[in-house]
């Protein structure tokens, strides 16, 4: 499973949208301020747009939503069963190696700054959910050993 791509998909709408962070109000001439959940659905709308998409041989990511600072991903692992899966190791394994690549990567530098968690949602090829595997980047720091999160 390539759970690298996945945030990858979303940054690309998030860093378009990142500078933007106020529009002007024509109305009345003032700037409309556009909240990190906003930006967070547009970006999930966006993504949608061009989904279901396979992420790699075994991973279809099909959906995503956002709500409140959470971002959603829904991925289906093909050929692959809830009943015989070790749901333990796999959400032991999924959760280091995903918190140490978003913690790690440029690319999530929009959710870090933000503290947005991530949540990435697995179903088996039966659409049984496996597991969520939830990535706090605020607690970034705690894995990568820098500062916290900054917040301009």
């Amino acid at each position: 499973m390539n759970f690298k791509a996945l945030p990858l998909i979303t940054t690309a709408s998030l860093m378009l949208l990142s500078g933007c962070s106020s529009t002007p109000d024509s109305s009345n001439g003032t700037e409309q301020v556009i909240t990190v959940e906003q930006m967070l659905m547009v970006a999930s709308n966006q993504l949608n747009t061009t989904l279901p998409k396979m992420i790699d041989t075994e991973t279809r990511l099909d959906t995503s939503y956002a709500k409140g600072n959470r971002f959603y991903y829904k991925s289906t692992l093909l050929n692959y069963y809830v009943d015989n899966i070790d749901v333990e190791v796999f959400n032991r394994e999924m959760s280091q190696s995903t918190s140490r690549y978003i913690c790690s990567s440029d690319d999530m530098a929009f959710f870090k700054e933000n503290g947005v968690i991530l949540v990435y949602s697995y179903h088996d090829d039966e659409n049984k959910f496996i597991s969520d595997v939830i990535v706090d980047t605020s607690a970034c720091h705690l894995i990568t050993g820098s500062d916290g999160p900054t917040n301009n």
